[in-house]
């Protein structure tokens, strides 16, 4: 059974009654495509932007009191994670016109302030794929872990994906996986587990599902179990519950799994999610419908925007919200809020930009 909040903008004379039944949701414009978004070691919420006017034109903003917003430049970023030292890191591509050249990780101070901590370079032989750093995640013992292509202009090891782990002291090791991958195999996302671990997903094209991998801090590889229901290269995202159990958000259906390997899909509501996060006891999930013969979400839609706050037992309650644009992404913020990612499809078809909203749940 599941349960309907109708959740709508407050007017001045609402009152905290209104809120405490339906929530508080606000938008907030962006300029530009948000690509990705975490809440900072300051307790604001950060998201890098794609702005309209050149290729790697990117900024990073940072959404403080009161709403305000500040940004600062950074070029080609694309990706975004909270260190364990008080900074941003993040994930930027280099590019010289439309060609790819690099990628780097980069570490930035609340101030706005840059340095590179990590780059590769484009492999330059013919017929040879460019590789990319993927994503970036902190593990619970402070290391940053980075996924993609190990292979480096000076590298002579052959083309693969793997893992660099950034140790709190600056040591860096790479983690080769690809000897267990066949050509067709990609790996998905990376999520922060207890002890240290990293666990990822493979997504085998040639079969259904997501296999889940943990990686140790010294590299050793183990079989976790596998996804059902997981599409493409991302899904919907991946996340730690908190019953210490992985989360995935899909277009079929979100599922967890555990140590022992047995993956538990949630309710068929659950289908269609585009984001997932953690708050408090509980996990939401992030879900645009459009009514039939309405066609893909873009300007003009009409839409049905969702959160789902799902409990331990897999209890699903949904509160529908005002959202001008698709949901794309949800992330956790600090006073029991949650951040969401609006209108990405947009900014590629017509050039509107997309925008964020901040939803204060119902208590």
């Amino acid at each position: 059974m599941i349960a309907l909040v109708v959740v709508g903008t407050l007017s001045a004379g609402a009152g905290a009654a209104a809120a405490k039944k339906r929530g508080v949701y606000k938008e907030l414009p962006t300029g530009g495509q948000v690509l990705d978004g975490v809440r900072g070691p300051d307790g604001a919420m950060w998201f890098v932007v794609a702005r309209r006017q050149s290729e790697g034109d990117t900024v990073v903003q940072r959404v403080g009191a009161r709403d305000r917003i500040r940004s600062f430049r950074a070029p080609g970023a694309n990706a975004i994670a909270a260190g364990p030292d008080g900074t941003l890191w993040l994930i930027r591509t280099h590019s010289v016109g439309s060609t790819k050249v690099g990628e780097e990780v980069l570490r930035m101070t609340t101030n706005g302030a840059v340095s590179s901590v990590l780059r590769r370079d484009c492999q330059r032989e013919p017929n040879r794929p460019c590789d990319y750093l993927r994503d970036l995640v902190r593990a619970t013992d402070g290391a940053m872990w980075v996924l993609g292509g190990l292979n480096d202009a000076t590298d002579d090891r052959p083309p693969g994906w793997g893992f660099t782990r950034i140790s709190r002291s600056g040591r860096v090791s790479d983690h080769l996986v690809s000897n267990f991958l066949t050509p067709s195999d990609r790996p998905g996302q990376l999520a922060a587990m207890p002890d240290g671990e990293v666990w990822f997903t493979i997504d085998r094209r040639r079969q259904r599902g997501h296999s889940v991998f943990a990686l140790s801090d010294s590299g050793q590889l183990r079989t976790v179990g596998k996804f059902h229901a997981l599409e493409g290269d991302y899904g919907g995202g991946l996340i730690k519950g908190p019953d210490r159990r992985l989360w995935s958000a899909d277009r079929q259906r979100a599922e967890r799994i555990g140590p022992s390997g047995r993956a538990l899909r949630l309710p068929r509501s659950t289908a269609g999610a585009r984001g997932i996060a953690r708050l408090g006891k509980y996990m939401w999930l992030s879900k645009t419908n459009v009514p039939s013969g309405s066609g893909r979400p873009g300007p003009g839609a009409e839409l049905q925007n969702y959160l789902l706050r799902v409990s331990r037992s897999g209890r699903v309650k949904r509160f529908k919200v005002p959202a001008s644009q698709p949901i794309y992404g949800v992330s956790a913020g600090r006073k029991g809020t949650l951040w969401l990612q609006l209108g990405r499809s947009y900014f590629g078809r017509g050039g509107i930009p997309s925008r964020i909203a901040r939803f204060t749940p119902p208590r």
